[in-house]
């Protein structure tokens, strides 16, 4: 049987969006629960649907395949894209991630490790 938890998120938003003959204000409120649940973050995710309802609106936007390449559009221009994020080089750095089981730090952590390394660092994982 499918499990419903293991869907992933970009999949859950196209089921949001693309098993809906019509958009309407639904469909907007699906996505935002998704981008909600997906971790995006609450201020993140009201500015997505904020614009999303806008371009829906102001472009008479009416099918599901119009509205995912806006969303997929929208979401490129205001995810951060790590310029404002990038990692000190000050030494040492520290680095702590907490976070719910599950949600996926150890293999966050695994890659950030990686990373850092094929950059040159030294890693020390401790915890």
């Amino acid at each position: 049987m499918f499990n419903e938890k293991k869907r992933s998120f970009f999949g859950r938003i196209a089921d949001a969006i693309l098993n809906k003959p019509e958009i309407d204000d639904e469909t907007i409120d699906g996505i935002e629960e998704e981008l909600i649940i997906g971790d995006v973050g609450m201020d993140t995710a009201m500015k997505i649907v904020d614009r999303l309802r806008r371009e829906v609106r102001d472009n008479y936007i009416i099918y599901p395949q119009d509205l995912r390449d806006k969303l997929e559009e929208i979401v490129a221009a205001v995810i951060d894209k790590g310029e404002d994020q990038a990692l000190s080089e000050e030494t040492p750095l520290v680095i702590m991630t907490i976070g719910v089981n599950g949600a996926g730090k150890t293999t966050t952590i695994a890659k950030l490790a990686h990373r850092l390394q094929n950059e040159g660092k030294t890693v020390l994982l401790a915890a």
